[in-house]
């Protein structure tokens, strides 16, 4: 049974990856001027959080962001133009 679960999870998982890069081809076709935007926006949000949970500064200690947490940071930036 949990074999069986974490397959299915991990069947959603790709699902949704798969919907949400598709998406944002969908989204980036429109204007080539702009292409890959909004990867680009997600590799630098990525790295940002990544940097930012190694800082040592006061205001910043202790601050860390799960896995899941890093996965949805990156939909997010992936999606942002989403709307348009």
């Amino acid at each position: 049974m949990a074999l069986e679960n974490s397959q299915l999870y991990d069947s959603i998982h790709r699902l949704f990856e798969g919907f949400v890069r598709a998406s944002v081809s969908a989204i980036e076709t429109r204007d080539p001027a702009t292409s890959g935007h909004s990867f680009r926006v997600a590799n630098l949000t990525v790295a940002l959080v990544k940097r930012w949970t190694k800082m040592r500064a006061a205001l910043y200690a202790g601050v860390r962001f799960s896995r899941d947490q890093m996965r949805e940071i990156r939909y997010a930036s992936l999606l942002h133009d989403f709307g348009k």
